[in-house]
């Protein structure tokens, strides 16, 4: 393995050797105290322990949510940038990437038994065919089976390779106490096996899970480095959740003539999602069908069934929801509300809020 890239830190073995320094810790201190030193060396992790990545100070039980981590950035050869490793808790890790190299590297995934779930914000990674395992925009989820080490190269000399990957064993899954039965594979083969094929296929919910890993690698720059282990290890845990979520037989609602298939549940979902996070400015029906990979027709049809509203009749219902809370909540005018919510004219606002809880903006800002 090169050993400018950190990869699966499941075992010990497969760890580089390289400096670490602890997640978060300004430039000086890095300089001063841990640079030229390893901190796997200094906790003392032997041979066949599973490995906590950093400082192993209160962790508590295996199985806690405490992460922590390490940092290891490129060498000058190398190039720039970092990937950070944390330990969230058993059977959970995380990295994150925002990398730039000189040239492309070639390395592989060991030969862990492990899931993994990625979100690459740019950069590649391309297989031994020159096929591309994951690219700008891709949610991808890779199992392996833990028989042979996969050989990839990664391409980040023109652009940063800026991605966030979980990776999953059995233990996290059985700590959530999921209700197995209804899951599907290849979860579910983790699940109630520990055994996992070796496959390698995109995930839906992109827009929930590119929004997530923009947040982690925007969030260096936000908070301090204990607040941020504890809201990295908060969206790796998001990210684990809404993937468990997409392997879930889900309980179809409808037995009509309009009946939502079991392939386009997790589509109605994420244009759900999408709805909830831009309702002020929606996309057309057409450009939430394209987003979401099912054509209009279906979209409008399943939106309904499974959620008593049709689509407009959901955007509506955001709004008033979101427009009533700032009502509430702030001194800002109706009209900065209306168009915080999506009204071009204060009145339109005025008159869907009346319609909706029978009464103005005003009386409901007053309580009367």
């Amino acid at each position: 393995m090169n050993k400018g890239i950190t990869k699966s830190s499941l075992s010990h073995k497969d760890f580089p050797s390289t400096p670490l320094v602890v997640t978060g810790a300004r430039l000086d201190q890095i300089r001063e105290t841990v640079f030229e030193k390893n901190p796997i060396e200094q906790a003392g992790v032997a041979p066949g322990q599973k490995l906590i990545v950093g400082s192993p100070r209160n962790i508590g039980a295996s199985s806690d949510f405490n992460p922590c981590g390490a940092r290891h950035y490129l060498s000058r050869d190398e190039g720039t940038g970092y990937w950070d490793m944390l330990y969230i808790m058993d059977g959970l890790l995380l990295s994150i990437a925002d990398a730039q190299y000189r040239r492309p590297i070639q390395t592989s995934w060991p030969d862990d038994k492990v899931l993994k779930v990625r979100v690459t914000l740019s950069g590649r990674m391309i297989d031994t065919q020159g096929n591309v395992i994951c690219g700008p925009g891709d949610c991808t989820m890779s199992c392996f089976s833990g028989q042979r080490e996969v050989p990839y190269r990664l391409d980040a000399v023109d652009e940063p390779f800026q991605s966030v990957c979980i990776h999953l064993s059995r233990s996290v899954l059985e700590s959530l106490h999921l209700d197995g039965s209804s899951l599907s594979e290849p979860l579910l083969s983790l699940y109630e096996r520990d055994e996992l094929p070796d496959l390698h296929q995109m995930l839906s919910a992109q827009h929930t899970l590119i929004g997530l890993a923009r947040d982690m690698v925007e969030s260096r720059d936000m908070f301090s480095a204990d607040t941020r282990r504890l809201y990295l290890g908060a969206k790796a845990l998001e990210i684990l959740v809404t993937v468990v979520e997409q392997f879930r037989r889900k309980t179809i609602p409808n037995t009509g003539a309009n009946r939502v298939s079991q392939r386009d549940v997790s589509r109605i979902y994420e244009a759900r999602r999408i709805l909830e996070a831009s309702y002020a400015a929606p996309p057309s029906i057409q450009e939430l069908a394209r987003l979401v990979g099912i054509n209009t027709t279906k979209l409008k049809l399943g939106f309904r069934e499974m959620f008593a509203n049709t689509i407009q009749e959901f955007i509506i219902l955001q709004r008033m929801e979101k427009g009533l809370m700032l009502i509430e909540n702030t001194d800002l005018s109706i009209s900065e509300i209306a168009y915080r919510v999506g009204y071009s004219y204060p009145a339109s606002f005025t008159q869907a809020i009346r319609k909706h809880y029978g009464k103005t903006p005003q009386a409901l800002r007053n309580g009367v």
